[in-house]
């Protein structure tokens, strides 16, 4: 399912990777340069995480859109956000905090069950779910465990060598 990312000539200092799922399979996973980027269009996306330009976008079925501009809230790059990359990664594949924690090269133990509980807590409200109602984030109780619908679709920008600019 995952593809290597595109490797083309030398690209300039705004190069970007941009990565595609359309609810099947991930389309692309390529770097090019930000101008190329910004002409694609990434309105069909279910999920736009744009790291490189501060664009976050959500579309909830039968809701209105949320937006965020700069930064997503609450989630920083040792809360929600590494779980949420990571499950986006394999969508459909059931997480364990575990696998998570060594996905990341956790060496802190941060990511067990009473630690991811709130962080996946935390990226459900932004992306304007509930354990209740959940679109975007399934869970598994027995072990508890976490993963992205596969039906969901996402576009991923972030820089070519892969830092997001993500505050805590």
């Amino acid at each position: 399912m995952n593809k290597t990312p595109h490797e083309g000539p030398e690209l300039p200092g705004d190069a970007v990777k941009r990565t595609d799922y359309d609810g099947k399979e991930q389309k692309n996973a390529r770097t090019m340069s930000d101008a190329e980027c910004r002409k694609m269009a990434t309105d069909k996306a279910d999920v736009l995480l744009d790291f490189v330009h501060g664009v976050f976008r959500i579309n909830r079925p039968g809701r209105k859109p949320l937006r965020y501009k700069g930064r997503l809230p609450s989630l920083g790059p040792r809360r929600g956000l590494p779980v949420l990359l990571t499950v986006m990664g394999q969508p459909g594949w059931y997480w364990t905090p575990y696998e998570i924690g060594k996905h990341n090269g956790d060496k802190d133990n941060l990511y067990i069950k009473d630690n991811i509980i709130p962080a996946v807590a935390a990226t459900r409200r932004v992306l304007g779910e509930s354990a209740e109602d959940p679109h975007y984030i399934l869970t598994g109780r027995s072990p508890y465990s976490v993963a992205w619908n596969p039906e969901a679709s996402y576009c991923i920008i972030e820089r070519a060598n892969g830092d997001q600019e993500e505050e805590v």
